[in-house]
């Protein structure tokens, strides 16, 4: 019963959905190529401590 109600307290995780319009000025090379450096500061606010970014 422990392993039970405590399964119920996992939360799955958040979702994100992205829409990127098409436009001519949008450079979407230098979009993905940020990622990695929003990734780390994310993490760096965030603080991974809580879990919530891997």
């Amino acid at each position: 019963p422990l392993m039970k109600h405590a399964a119920s307290w996992i939360r799955k995780p958040s979702i994100l959905q992205v829409f990127l319009n098409d436009l001519s000025g949008n450079d979407f090379n230098s979009i993905f190529k940020s990622l990695p450096s929003f990734h780390k500061k994310l993490k760096e606010e965030i603080g991974a401590s809580l879990g919530l970014i891997s």
